[in-house]
């Protein structure tokens, strides 16, 4: 197990420890000339053993070959700390009894995994009026350290890329007692386009080091090995949004408004881009409640194929004007009555063109348009008494 075992590549099957064990201890009898090393894995190996590391954050690629279902598991390490990192997570899975060839994919679990910044703001227009509710987080899949949705092997790559990188967070106080919130605006990439990764030391770069940082020490290390193997396997698409408003007793499962029947309020794939991981994944979701009053939200998360998380977010609560479906129809071509004709019963019967109904997104509209026909004995027309 030691590292003179680098070049070789490795695999996962089921049981996987006694079969690692054996293949071992064969090779020590069967080949007693075979260069081994009777070094023990190192708990501090320092980031400048790596040939070629850097300083600054590099989050790794996907570096996972093949798996799940019962199918072998490979991963190649590729410097002294992945090899070291991979050794321990084997190490994790026999203590903590988890054969990861027999594992299957899973939605989010544990606390570690539930939102803890969910927050609401109340956007207006450009006059100035109160527009719509737009929530907004950061993701949270505990182990997933590469961002791309499901905790696996790859999530090592991230660890052994900032080895001994550390993340900072605020006082529990000062994070309404949550004792591991990052410090900055997560938004916050001191300058750096979006396309780019985050600036060093800005609020952005902090946060996706503390995605890295799994058990929170500080301190990226070998200790966030752990977390990859708890959760392995665990997935998310996207997020519930659950409100409830007043005089209401029940949280009400808000609909994804560009498809009704997804299982998602909000889709992963719509926030999270692969070809620039070096930001956290942050999501929004505006919603327009049609009642005045308070409304209180949470999320949680979802595994397309495999559910929902019981694990709620923090909750936010929020007062709102409301925003009901308030903007009048309007007019088709041609507007208004375009004749009337007298009928030999005494009625008359009137023409009048057609009208559409109208909302502001995301609010929906709400056909059917309905017409009020008045009418008098005297014009102009008094529509008071009309």
């Amino acid at each position: 197990m030691g590292i003179s075992r680098l070049g070789r590549r490795r695999a996962i099957y089921a049981p996987f420890a006694a079969i690692f064990f054996a293949l071992l201890l064969a090779a020590l009898f069967i080949s007693p000339s075979c260069s081994k090393s009777g070094a023990k894995p190192r708990a501090g190996l320092s980031a400048v053993q790596v040939e070629g590391a850097s300083k600054t954050a590099d989050f790794g690629a996907d570096n996972l070959t093949g798996g799940g279902g019962g199918a072998p598991i490979e991963f190649e390490p590729r410097n002294p700390i992945e090899s070291e990192l991979y050794t321990k997570l084997l190490s994790e899975f026999e203590r903590l009894g988890i054969d990861p060839a027999r594992a299957v994919a899973k939605a989010p679990a544990g606390e570690d995994s539930a939102v803890f910044d969910l927050s609401a703001t109340l956007l207006k227009d450009e006059f100035g009026n109160p527009a719509a509710i737009e929530l907004s987080w950061a993701e949270r899949l505990a182990g997933d350290y590469d961002q791309n949705g499901e905790v696996g092997i790859a999530d090592i790559t991230p660890i052994a890329l900032n080895y001994l990188r550390n993340a900072a967070y605020r006082p529990p106080a000062e994070a309404g007692g949550f004792k591991y919130w990052p410090i900055g605006d997560p938004t916050d990439g001191g300058g750096a386009a979006s396309s780019e990764p985050p600036a060093d030391g800005s609020g952005a770069e902090n946060w996706r080091l503390a995605r890295i940082d799994g058990d929170a020490s500080g301190e990226i290390g070998i200790s966030d090995v752990t977390p990859i193997a708890l959760h392995y396997l665990e997935r998310l698409d996207g997020y519930r949004v659950y409100r409830k408003g007043p005089g209401e007793e029940f949280f009400k499962l808000l609909r994804n408004p560009a498809d009704q029947s997804s299982n998602l309020t909000v889709e992963r794939a719509d926030f999270y881009s692969a070809l620039n991981s070096s930001w956290p994944v942050r999501y929004t979701f505006t919603d327009r409640p049609p009642k005045v009053g308070e409304y209180e939200y949470y999320v949680t998360a979802y595994a397309n194929g495999y559910g929902e998380s019981l694990v709620q977010s923090s909750r936010t609560t929020i007062g709102a004007p409301g925003f009901g479906d308030t903007k009048p129809p309007v007019w088709d071509d041609p507007v208004g009555i375009t004749g009337a004709i007298a009928n030999e019963d005494g009625s008359v019967t009137v023409e009048f063109g057609t009208a559409t109904d109208m909302a502001v997104p995301p609010a929906p509209a709400t056909p059917p348009v309905t017409y009020a026909v008045y009418y008098s004995t005297e014009s102009p027309i008094d529509f008071g008494a009309a």
